[in-house]
């Protein structure tokens, strides 16, 4: 399949909403640049679009063309005879629900109070000087109402005891009507759509609209402010940094009261609040974060509910107790029979034609997710319901979170690819940014960001755009993603210089101002104003690209500076700072920085630091060669979060590399059940499963083969050599020593600075009695060892290990006894290990050690039989 693909197949058409662009002739200079920015297609313009004699007629025509009116306001459009008439064509075509939305930009200082009755109840006039900024506000608003179009659009079935549920909660008292309504479900089950159409239906006078935001994992109070600032008040530039300078400076009592007052104007509004839980809502134990929990506290719903909360987690019960005035609905998939109905309703609003037995059959691979089911049906009227059932495989693909297979089968334009990156590097831009920062034309990136919509790798957030969550990762790790560190410099560059173009008395969003800060923040020049956006989350967000991108120093450097904020972040976000800084430090063996931040995670108390401490320390002990001090401290840990991908990651690897696979398989099963396409943790689990059976242990076969495939391919793409190492250490548990050879040889000819594979070629060689190649592969290791700069990701002890095996395949067992003996990092199940080995030796051989040597090894099997 194609996925993306622009050419290979057709696309269902859909009509291109438009613009209608109401001006004074005096003032065609300034639209005709807007006009020529937006295209003909996106507007109706009357030097392009008109017939050639102008008269109500042409109006009309073009007014039936459009879905949003935009009126430019001045001193000269309010006196123009011919703008009276559009105006008055425009409320005929508004009254009968045609244009959708109203857009006001004024160019001088004409009042809004001089607009005709109907244009002064939008009460929303933006002023902007500059004909791009224009467009782009334009473009983002066709493409918001084309999506509020299709939302519009869904067919709701199959929630009768949910909704049946919400309403009782809803009817009571006033004194007793929840003020949060959390909507709890899998990705795309339809939590969202859940909240809008039963608020919809229960108060359909009160709630008129609803507007979205979202609180992302290590944001605090300052971030929810500024977005709801943006949905609530907005504003021109000069406003929106006075109030974001003063929140920032109020006391925390007061900036719980100020959001607190911003939500209660929305729901006097008729507007409802739909909170995206990105992470941050909650705490690692499950309840609502401190000042969200005051914020909430605050609220007077006045019998009406506040808040929607969309999120994937559930609140544990003994924190729902606590929070008396939250309900709690969680979302379930849809039965088999609700299932096909959705898709056979959503085919018809398509177009497309079934029969029975294709809705049957395509049935199958729903699992009753209605996102699966759009994504079928949008699958369909692109490119055939018939081709869909003949290989489903993108559908799968995605349904099974298996996203790296999902982005495989797809082509990606240039365009496409420019957003995906952006947003890969920034997480979350406004649409108007967006279009201004990737070199493309306005139209080419429009149906660009459209189509990433439509196949939802992309997902809109009132102003912002973003990676559709389960792809994020995938994306991150796709080298079709990759981009030089000059092409993400120009990127941050173009963000600043965008910013640049906004004027103090002109309307900015704050979605657009958070990108542009960000920027600021890596370094890039821009405006002065930016330093004081600039927040702690953002220094945090930095510091953990670099840490990923093994830039340690400037990982340190921007956890310091946020460090120095540390007051303006959550209390898990401050444990955020010190874990990167902690792990940073031991990787550039800053043994003070290291001390230091230790002393600082002692201040705070709970099991969450208590766990990221011991994570850290035990990071420590393994780089420094200590495995059974790294292994305790990372035992504690996982005992405080058994889950924890990071810890049970951490407990594989120290315990394979000291060969204890039984140990280590189920560490390493936790941490691959979490993350089954990451090909690090494929390969810890293949890894560990070989190993087993390496050691006669038991090992699901069928398992095995399936991981292996999987290794295959998410790990073997140029450049990297999971799949080779993983085959060879195969080949070598199934005693073909020469075939793990020469397989092993082509992933060092391939990554020549893996270890691992050195490790596993002096195996082979060890079985194939070729000593003087093992000792090569030793010194192999050793200079790998020392050109890392003394890091170490705990295979000195695999090292030691193997030279104690080499000394006994040459008998030199009184030497191998003694480097054990004298081993400062071996751990004591490595060693205890390694002594049986030699005691076994000698057993074999007594006649070729001496007397002292042989009592040595009775006395070793003495001491083990009576354990």
């Amino acid at each position: 399949m194609t996925g993306l693909s622009h050419s290979a197949l057709p696309i269902n058409w859909k009509r291109q909403l438009r613009a209608f662009l109401s001006h004074s002739s005096k003032d065609k200079a300034f639209v005709r640049q807007v006009a020529s920015v937006l295209g003909d297609a996106q507007c109706e313009y009357d030097e392009n679009s008109f017939e050639y004699i102008l008269n109500v007629r042409a109006m009309w025509k073009a007014l039936e063309r459009s879905d949003i009116f935009v009126y430019f306001l001045s001193a000269q459009s309010i006196t123009s005879s011919f703008v009276d008439e559009e105006q008055r064509l425009a409320l005929e075509r508004r009254g009968a629900g045609l244009i959708k939305r109203v857009l006001i930009f004024a160019l001088d200082e004409t009042s809004y109070r001089a607009l005709p009755d109907w244009l002064r109840e939008v009460n929303i006039v933006q002023r902007l000087s500059s004909p791009v900024l224009c467009a782009r506000k334009i473009q983002s608003a066709l493409m918001r109402l084309d999506a509020e179009k299709d939302a519009g659009a869904e067919i709701y079935l199959g929630r009768e005891s949910e909704d049946a549920a919400l309403s009782k909660a809803l009817s009571g008292a006033p004194s007793k009507t929840p003020l949060a309504l959390h909507s709890v479900g899998h990705y795309g089950v339809g939590r969202k759509t859940f909240l809008r159409r039963n608020l919809g239906k229960l108060f359909p006078r009160r709630f008129e609209s609803f507007l979205e935001l979202t609180i992302s994992h290590n944001q605090g109070i300052e971030e929810l402010y500024r977005q709801l600032h943006d949905l609530a008040v907005g504003g021109s530039l000069e406003s929106i940094l006075r109030d974001t300078d003063a929140f920032a400076g109020d006391d925390p009592v007061v900036q719980v009261g100020k959001i607190g007052t911003l939500i209660q104007s929305l729901i006097s509004n008729g507007e409802f609040l739909l909170i995206t839980d990105d992470g941050g809502v909650y705490t690692e134990d499950g309840d609502y974060q401190p000042h969200l929990k005051e914020i909430l506290q605050k609220v007077d719903g006045r019998g009406l509910p506040a808040v929607g909360i969309v999120q994937t987690r559930m609140m544990p019960t003994r924190f729902k107790e606590a929070n008396a005035r939250s309900y709690h609905q969680y979302i379930p998939t849809l039965s088999d029979e609700h299932a096909c109905q959705l898709f056979g309703l959503i085919l018809k609003q398509l177009g497309v034609d079934y029969t029975d037995e294709q809705i049957a059959k395509a049935s199958g691979h729903f699992d009753g997710h209605p996102f699966n089911i759009k994504f079928a049906a949008a699958f369909s009227a692109d490119y055939g319901l018939e081709v869909l059932l003949a290989d489903p495989t993108e559908l799968l693909d995605w349904k099974r979170k298996r996203a790296e297979d999902f982005l495989v089968g797809m082509s990606f334009s240039a365009a496409e690819v420019d957003i995906l990156v952006a947003l890969g590097e920034y997480r979350y831009l406004a649409t108007e940014m967006l279009f201004s920062v990737i070199d493309h034309q306005l139209n080419v990136a429009a149906a660009a960001l459209r189509r990433l919509q439509e196949f939802s790798c992309v997902e809109r957030r009132e102003g912002y755009c973003h990676i559709a969550p389960p792809l994020r990762d995938a994306i991150r790790r796709d080298p079709r993603f990759g981009r030089p560190d000059a092409w993400k410099h120009d990127l941050g560059r173009k963000i600043c210089e965008a910013i640049k173009e906004y004027r103090n008395d002109e309307n900015v969003s704050l979605a657009i101002l958070d990108g542009a800060a960000l920027a600021a923040a890596r370094g890039h020049e821009a405006p002065p104003y930016l330093s004081s956006l600039i927040l702690p989350s953002h220094l945090l967000r930095i510091a953990r690209d670099y840490y990923d991108s093994d830039k340690r120093g400037r990982c340190i450097e921007f956890c310091e500076r946020a460090w120095a904020s540390k007051a303006r972040l959550p209390y898990e976000a401050q444990l955020e700072v010190l874990r990167l800084w902690g792990l940073s430090a031991v990787r550039v063996n800053n043994e003070e920085a290291y001390k230091k931040i230790l002393g600082l995670f002692r201040t705070y108390h709970g099991n969450t630091a208590e766990r990221i401490r011991l994570f850290v320390e035990g990071f420590y002990f393994r780089v420094n060669k200590r495995p059974d001090e790294a292994e305790s401290r990372f035992l504690a840990a996982w005992r405080l979060s058994k889950d924890n991908q990071h810890i049970n990651r951490e407990l594989a690897n120290l315990l394979a590399k000291q060969r204890r696979y039984g140990e280590a398989e189920r560490f390493a099963r936790r941490a691959y059940e979490q993350a089954p396409t990451n090909p690090f943790l494929i390969d810890v689990m293949v890894e560990v499963l070989i190993g087993k059976q390496q050691q006669g242990l038991f090992v699901d076969y069928a398992e095995l083969e399936r991981i292996k495939a999987d290794l295959k391919r998410y790990g073997d793409a140029p450049g990297s050599s999971f799949h080779l190492v993983r085959k060879a250490q195969t080949e070598l548990a199934t005693h073909n020593y020469r075939g793990a050879l020469a397989t092993i040889d082509r992933a060092i000819e391939r990554t020549p600075a893996l270890l691992s594979a050195y490790f596993i070629r002096s195996d082979a060689r060890i079985a194939l009695h070729d000593l003087p190649g093992a000792d090569q592969d030793v010194s192999n290791i050793k200079k790998l060892l020392n050109d890392a700069g003394g890091f170490s990701e705990g295979d000195e002890t695999r090292l030691e290990e193997l030279e104690v095996r080499i000394l006994v395949e040459k008998r030199l067992l009184r030497q191998a006894k003694d480097k054990v003996d004298r081993s400062a990092w071996l751990s004591h199940a490595v060693s205890q290990r390694l002594l049986d080995q030699i005691a076994r030796a000698i057993g074999f051989e007594p006649s070729a050690v001496d007397t002292d040597l042989k009592q040595w090894a009775a006395d070793h099997v003495g001491r083990k039989r009576k354990r």
